[in-house]
């Protein structure tokens, strides 16, 4: 029988990127979160999908199932539970890895994480800053000096090479400072000249 490999890439998309939990705990209390992370097969084909808590959420986080395997355009919201006994910070992520059912299809497996911050009442550290879900960053063009221009390609700015510039030759137009020797020289001119008139002028009258 012969077999048949698929030349389509695979996809995985989940629900839930991002989450910042901030519950309030009692001392000497259990608090239980109840959350979920939808995962989606957008594929023509059946996968499967497994997902794995990491060192962090691992001591915290209950997940009954951590296997699906769906149909094309099938979608589970996956539930979990968060156990907490103390306050604090927690800051872990879920792997979602998605592959595919059929051996014959050699598309490569696709890993997804699910980040998950966890800041209960009390905690006096650090707070983390709040980021809606599949929120996008846009980088916008920015004014550059000396011919320099920006180009914006998937969110990342990369200065274009500068256009090389003439050097600019300057000329300053001003009074000069005297040179000695020729003020000194024009004065003795003035004085013999001026003598020698005064000469013939006194010659004529006498």
């Amino acid at each position: 029988m012969a077999s048949v490999e698929s030349v389509l890439a695979l996809s995985a998309t989940i629900g839930n990127a991002k989450m910042i939990l901030r519950p309030d705990i009692t001392p000497g209390e259990v608090t239980r979160i109840q959350k979920s992370i939808l995962i989606k097969n957008v594929n023509e084909y059946p996968v499967t999908v497994t997902l794995t808590p990491d060192d962090t959420l691992a001591q915290i986080i209950n997940m009954p199932t951590t296997e699906y395997k769906l149909q094309p355009d099938e979608q589970v919201d996956v539930p979990f539970t968060i156990t907490l006994t103390r306050e604090g910070k927690y800051d872990g992520k879920i792997f979602v890895l998605f592959k595919p059912d059929d051996p014959n299809i050699r598309d490569s497996p696709v890993g997804l994480t699910s980040r998950v911050i966890i800041v209960t009442s009390g905690y006096t550290g650090e707070e983390e800053t709040e980021t809606p879900e599949n929120e996008s960053v846009r980088v916008q063009e920015q004014p550059t000096q000396d011919n320099e221009t920006a180009q914006v390609e998937e969110g990342n700015v990369t200065p274009a090479p500068r256009t090389p510039t003439q050097p600019q030759h300057y000329q300053t137009v001003g009074s000069k400072t005297p040179n000695p020797v020729v003020a000194i020289v024009t004065v003795l001119v003035v004085v013999l000249v001026g003598g020698i008139i005064s000469y013939f002028i006194l010659r004529k009258v006498w």
